[in-house]
């Protein structure tokens, strides 16, 4: 079995999202805190991490706790964003651990 490894790690999906509502529910996102980079080397700028879930839905909870699959919650951030839930929704993957 042959096994694909692109050179440049990049796909192009069968998705086609409108840029003016990625930017409108992006402008409602600059209402909460971002919080700070917290791994320098690894990405340029400062403040640019807002969870759209988290655990308990908490905006200050950036961690992915392994064993906790049950306590995550959208945040208040992804529950203002009504088109990036429509985003989510357009792939196929179990967002909720229940559902």
């Amino acid at each position: 079995m042959k096994i694909y490894a692109p050179q440049n790690a990049s796909f192009l999906l069968p998705f086609q999202f409108d840029s003016k509502l990625l930017q409108a529910d992006f402008d409602k996102c600059k209402a909460f805190n971002f919080h700070k980079n917290y791994i320098p080397e690894n990405y340029d700028g400062d403040n640019y991490i807002l969870p759209l879930r988290s655990i308990d839905g908490k905006l200050n909870n950036i961690a992915a706790i392994p064993g906790n699959l049950e306590r995550y919650k959208d945040t208040p951030a992804l529950s203002n964003c009504n088109y990036f839930q429509e985003v989510i929704a357009t792939f196929y993957a179990r967002k909720k651990p229940f559902d």
